[in-house]
Order: structure tokens, then C-alpha cells, then sequence
């Protein structure tokens, strides 16, 4: 999803620097591990 998300906003010059998962005890940063 992220990437397909990531795909649609470039087509209008916007530019997907991190995407944050947030759970009951962690959250997760895609960039920081590497997927976007």
C-alpha cells in the first residue's frame, strides 16, 4: 500500500519521506528500516 500511495503522489511532485507504523507498545518507521 505504501508503495502504491507513494506512486500516486509523485505524479503530483510529492515526495513520501517516511511512513510510520504505530502499534500498542512500538512503532515502526518504513525509511528507518529501509522500505521506502
Amino acid at each position: 500500500m505504501t508503495q502504491r500511495l507513494k506512486e500516486a503522489l509523485e505524479t503530483v511532485d510529492i515526495r513520501v519521506i517516511d511512513h510510520v507504523i504505530v502499534g500498542s507498545e512500538e512503532c515502526s518507521s518504513l525509511a528507518e528500516l529501509g522500505h521506502i
